[in-house]
C-alpha cells in the first residue's frame, strides 16, 4: 500500500467516511483532552499503527469474512456492513505469508452485520467479540472466487490459549472496532505472573533442561518457582511505593552460534530508553529495578525460551531477594575497587612511559641508552603470563608492574624519577 493509500484510511478519513464523529476525532487529536475514554483512545491509536504497518483489503471486493475462534466456533460477517479490513503481516512475511501479527476490522454494531453464526451457546452475535478475545484465524472469500486464510499470532502471555492479550473490542459511534495490536514491550510484573501459569512455566523448564541436562527436572522446577515467587514478592512491595522512572529496559536477542556450541544462544542486555544504547550488567540489577523495566524479546514465537535465559542471567548472584541484593552490593564494591586499581595502574605505567621518554631526551648521547630502554620499558605495561588450557596457550597481561624490575629501577633511578614526578605534577 502506498503512503497516499494509507492516508485515506487514517483517523481523519474515518470522519470523512462518516464512521467516526468530528467531536471524537478532535478529542483524539487533542492530546491534552481527557474526555475520550481510554478504550476509545487505545483503539484509535491502534488503528493508526496497524494502518501504517498493515495492508488494507477493500470490503466491496469481499463476499464474506469469517472469523474463527479458539474453540472452533465461527462468525461470518457481511462485507456490506464492513468499512475497514486491515491485515498486519510479520516483517519476514515471505517465510509465512499467511500469518498475521495484527489486524483491524471496523463494522456496524448491528445484528445485520452477522451473516452466519456458528456458535454453541454463551454470548452470541456481536457480543461474542466483546466477551471473548480468542480469534485464531480470519478467512476472506472474494467475489472473484479467490480465497485467503490467515492465522493470528497470539500474545506470548496468552492464558492457556483462552484469551489473546493483543485482541480488543470497543464500540465507537455505532461501529465495532475489533483489532489485535502486536506487543513488543511487556511489563516485567505481567511476564512474571504469566510465567507462573502452568503452560508457560513448563516451557521454561523444558527449555532449560534441554541445555542444562545435568540438572534434575524437579530441581529446575523448584529453583525457577522460587525465583519467580521472589521477584513477584518484590514487585508487590514495590507497587506500594512511588516507583521512579527507569532509564533502562531489558532486551533478549537470539545470537548466532557455532554448530559445536553447547550453551544457550540468547543474550540478555539492558537498553537505554532514550538513546537505545545497549549495555551489559543485567545480573547486577536489583529485583526492584528489574521489576520496573519492560521486557523486549523480538522473537515472540520463542518468547519463553528467551525469557528462560533472562531468568538464568538474573540468577547469577542468587535467587533469594535479600541474599542476592547483598551479593550484588558486594560485587559493586569489588568492581569499584577493581576500577580504582586499574586507574592507578594506568597512572603508574603512563608516568613510567613519560619518564623514559624524558630520560631519553636528557641522555641522548649515552651509549647505554638502548639497554636502559630495553630493560625498563616493560614497566610501562603489566606482567605477561601464559594461561594454559589443555593444548591451548594464551598470553595475558596482569595489571601490575614487575615488582623485582620496579625495585631495581627505583634503586638506580628512584631519586631522578621522583624529581620528575614532582615537576610533572606541578
Amino acid at each position: 500500500m502506498t503512503n497516499s493509500e494509507k492516508s485515506n484510511h487514517s483517523v481523519a478519513q474515518l470522519v470523512a467516511d462518516h464512521i467516526l464523529s468530528q467531536r471524537l476525532s478532535q478529542q483524539f487529536f487533542d492530546k491534552k483532552s481527557t474526555r475520550l475514554r481510554h478504550s476509545q483512545e487505545d483503539a484509535l491509536n491502534a488503528f493508526e499503527t496497524i494502518n501504517q504497518n498493515g495492508n488494507a483489503k477493500k470490503p466491496q471486493k469481499l463476499k464474506r469474512v469469517e472469523l474463527v475462534f479458539e474453540n472452533a466456533e465461527s462468525i461470518v460477517l457481511n462485507p456490506k456492513f464492513i468499512s475497514r479490513v486491515i491485515l498486519q503481516h510479520p516483517f519476514d512475511r515471505e517465510n509465512d505469508p499467511f500469518k498475521l501479527i495484527g489486524f483491524f476490522l471496523i463494522f456496524k454494531d448491528t445484528v445485520a452485520t452477522i451473516g452466519e453464526l456458528h456458535t454453541y451457546g454463551g454470548p452470541d452475535g456481536l457480543d461474542r467479540f466483546k466477551f471473548y478475545q480468542d480469534i485464531v484465524s480470519i478467512n476472506l472469500a472474494y467475489k472473484d472466487g479467490s480465497f485467503e486464510s490467515y492465522e493470528i499470532d497470539w500474545s506470548p502471555l496468552a492464558h492457556q490459549n483462552e484469551t489473546n492479550n493483543n485482541q480488543h473490542t470497543v464500540v465507537i459511534n455505532g461501529s465495532t472496532y475489533l483489532y489485535a495490536l502486536p506487543q513488543t514491550h511487556f511489563k516485567m510484573t505481567e511476564v512474571i505472573k504469566s510465567a507462573l501459569e502452568a503452560d508457560h512455566f513448563d516451557q521454561i523448564v523444558q527449555e532449560f533442561s534441554l541445555t542444562k541436562q545435568d540438572y534434575d527436572v524437579d530441581e529446575i522446577r523448584h529453583v525457577f518457582q522460587h525465583q519467580l515467587s521472589e521477584m513477584l514478592k518484590v514487585s508487590e512491595n514495590f507497587q506500594q511505593k512511588n516507583p521512579t522512572l527507569r532509564q533502562f529496559d531489558l532486551v533478549v536477542n537470539q545470537v548466532d552460534s557455532d554448530e559445536d556450541f553447547q550453551g544457550n544462544n540468547w543474550d540478555p542486555t539492558l537498553i537505554d530508553r532514550q538513546t537505545h544504547e545497549i549495555f551489559g550488567g543485567v545480573n547486577l540489577e536489583s529485583y526492584q529495578n528489574l521489576m520496573a523495566m519492560d521486557v523486549i524479546i523480538p522473537d515472540v514465537d520463542q518468547f519463553w525460551q528467551g525469557f528462560t535465559w533472562l531468568l538464568w542471567e538474573i540468577s547469577w548472584y542468587g535467587i533469594d531477594a535479600d541474599e542476592r541484593q547483598e551479593a550484588i552490593e558486594q560485587a559493586h564494591q569489588e568492581l569499584e575497587e577493581s576500577e580504582a586499581e586499574l586507574q592507578e595502574f594506568e597512572k603508574q605505567t603512563q608516568q613510567m612511559k613519560q619518564f623514559i621518554d624524558w630520560y631519553v631526551t636528557q641522555h641522548i648521547s649515552d651509549i647505554n641508552l638502548p639497554d636502559f630502554v630495553a630493560t625498563y620499558w616493560p614497566l610501562t605495561d603489566g606482567m605477561k603470563e601464559n594461561l594454559i588450557d589443555g593444548d591451548d596457550q594464551t598470553e595475558v597481561t596482569d595489571l601490575k608492574q614487575d615488582p623485582d624490575l620496579l625495585a631495581d629501577f627505583m634503586a638506580k633511578y628512584g631519586a631522578e624519577y621522583q624529581s620528575f614526578e614532582r615537576k610533572d605534577n606541578q
